[in-house]
């Protein structure tokens, strides 16, 4: 009996040996011999200390089987508590001798990213980045850069990096690297920081002749709202390198940042800004392209306000062609039916601002910038400006070019020059009279209106005439703007 009872507590003892808490030396064991359920079993095990469960996620790391890691994670006992713990020893680890070691751990803190909030996963990718990038520069030469990139293992994960690797992606467009696959990450930089980096990474890579540019590039910055987007999109607009369609997509992207139409985000909302999107536009006034110039007078004032007046009508140059311009769909629009939009959308709602600036061109201006400022004055109708219109009635200058063109420029020289024909060369001072008569017109309509005479509906189309006939003045001007109504009237009746 006495034999028995020694017997079975030496197998008790046995037995209590045998489940014993792991050590480290277990773990090794397992790892080396490729157990790792027995690795998630201890990690899943709620007796075994946290400090034993983080060392042997580490060692998971250390050994060379990261790869083991997600299952070893979704088997862990109390896993939230555990991350944060094994995140700091991987952040650690980046600081390690062996930049295998230090590679091992970066890819072990990209398998956290599941498990962590938005927040916790910028700062985890924020670390790792500073790692990654560390010694690297924009003036970084592009055989160093794409080395150390490479070598560090990041350079083809770098749209895992969020925001703290766009600047490095900014880098290798200017160099030309990978920017097609770049594109869609670089569209979606949100920090006007970063905005910048890439928009000057395209200046650089567009002004490489021998790259051939990757037009994708355009799309993905065209909708950043800041200066420097308008900037590189009118260089590229001016630049004779380019075709038609890079050129047609830039000025359109120019104009929705302009316009606020991207987001509702304004490009130009502080003192700062306005100042260099218009002199960015302002540029758009040296094209040859007289569509161009009246896109960018319209843009100007639509940045500026009307306070900008004098620096628009300033940038009007005359280069001996007549002033038309291409709308969105195509078709072409007359110099004056132009100049009267614009005078009535921009000019006529703050006409004590214009109409002193539109009077002083008419002294100084040359043949495009008087044209638009006595049309103007005649839109807006103050009978102040009579005078001043006055002291141009005897002038000379021919205005034909500017209005005209194409067949109704050669019928008009023809029938001109044909003896006793009633049609006369339009010059600054027939534009002036026209513009006196005109004033004189509308005031008999405004108060006609005000007597109750007339309808508002009539009035209106009366108004239209009078500002539609530019080109005949003195006892012809009446019959020619009551043909003009009729026709008015007749369009709007069918």
């Amino acid at each position: 009996m006495k034999r028995a009872f020694i017997v079975l507590t030496l197998v008790l003892i046995s037995l209590t040996g045998c489940q014993s808490e792991p050590d480290v030396e277990d773990i090794d064991g397992w790892i080396r011999n490729a157990k790792f359920n027995k690795v998630n079993e201890l990690l899943g095990n709620p007796e075994i200390k946290q400090e034993l469960r983080l060392k042997s996620l580490s060692m998971l790391v250390e050994y060379g089987s990261r790869t083991r890691l997600q299952s070893a994670l979704e088997a862990a006992h109390e896993r939230d508590a555990l991350i944060p713990l094994f995140q700091q020893n991987m952040v650690s680890m980046l600081n390690h001798s062996d930049l295998k070691m230090q590679i091992e751990a970066k890819n072990a803190l990209l398998t956290l990213r599941r498990y962590l909030t938005d927040e916790e996963q910028d700062s985890l990718i924020g670390e790792i980045a500073k790692w990654g990038f560390a010694g690297l520069k924009e003036d970084t030469p592009r055989d160093e850069l794409i080395k150390t990139l490479q070598k560090r293992e990041v350079a083809g994960g770098l749209s895992g990096m969020k925001r703290h690797g766009l600047k490095v992606a900014a880098w290798l467009v200017r160099y030309g690297v990978s920017t097609e696959s770049l594109v869609p990450y670089l569209s979606e930089a949100k920090e006007p920081s970063d905005q910048i980096a890439i928009l000057d990474a395209a200046k650089k890579l567009f002004s490489m002749e021998k790259i051939k540019p990757v037009w994708s590039l355009i799309d993905a910055v065209r909708h950043f709202p800041i200066p420097d987007t308008i900037e590189f999109l009118v260089d590229l607009y001016l630049s004779d390198r380019f075709d038609d369609v890079v050129k047609e997509s830039s000025i359109a992207a120019v104009q929705d940042l302009v316009y606020d139409k991207i987001g509702g985000k304004s490009v130009s909302n502080t003192p700062v800004k306005r100042r260099r999107v218009l002199a960015a536009v302002k540029r758009l006034m040296k094209s040859h392209s007289t569509t161009d110039r009246w896109d960018a007078a319209e843009m100007m004032l639509h940045i500026g306000g009307v306070e900008e007046l004098s620096s628009v009508i300033d940038s009007f140059e005359f280069d001996g062609r007549a002033y038309k311009h291409y709308n969105a769909d195509d078709e072409i629009e007359n110099p004056d039916d132009v100049i009267i939009q614009l005078c009535n959308d921009r000019m006529r709602p703050s006409m004590d601002i214009s109409r002193p600036v539109l009077e002083d061109f008419l002294s100084k201006g040359n043949e495009a910038q008087k044209s638009i400022s006595i049309l103007c004055l005649k839109v807006l109708a103050q009978p102040a400006s009579i005078a001043k219109l006055e002291t141009l009635k005897k002038d000379e200058t021919s205005l034909e070019k500017f209005f005209f063109y194409g067949q109704d420029l050669k019928k008009r020289v023809t029938a001109i020059e044909k003896k006793g024909s009633k049609y006369k060369r339009l010059t600054v001072g027939l534009l002036a009279r026209n513009a006196i008569d005109g004033i004189k017109v509308h005031g008999e309509i405004a108060r006609a209106v005000q007597s109750k005479k007339m309808g508002k509906r009539e009035a209106k189309l009366r108004t239209r005439s009078v500002n539609s006939v530019f080109f005949v003045a003195g006892k012809n001007f009446r019959e020619a703007v009551e043909q003009a109504y009729r026709r008015l009237k007749d369009d709007t009746s069918s």
